[in-house]
């Protein structure tokens, strides 16, 4: 079956809320030191596409100017609170990665974690 872009945003939408607590156990078996690695070598401008719940937040170095991006506006409300506890400044679009609606060239690093 193939979904469209507003089948997806819905789905996560209605997800959101559940989906920290659904990732929990491979956060802590795996995903956290992967994610300490591999983040930890990003720099300047940063595009977290498929940005989710902000789980991606905490393992950003210092100096980092963070924009998110993801279809669902449910989990972009997770990673904006997130990102408050955190005290991170960050940027939130809703926005299709397969659309997104900035110039080339405008970010030094692009992430994408456990996107579908």
């Amino acid at each position: 079956m193939t979904w469209t872009s507003e089948q997806l945003r819905q789905a996560y939408d209605a997800f959101a809320p559940r989906y920290d607590l659904l990732e929990a156990i491979p956060a802590l078996l795996l995903l956290a030191r992967l994610r300490r690695r591999l983040l930890g070598r990003a720099r300047g401008r940063v595009l977290d596409v498929a940005a989710g719940t902000g789980k991606n937040l905490p393992y950003y170095p210092p100096g980092c100017e963070l924009t998110l991006v993801d279809l669902s506006p449910g989990m972009l409300d997770i990673a904006r609170r997130r990102a408050a506890r955190l005290n991170l400044p960050v940027r939130c679009e809703v926005m299709d990665a397969e659309a997104l609606a900035f110039p080339d060239g405008n970010f030094d690093t692009v992430v994408s974690t456990l996107s579908t």
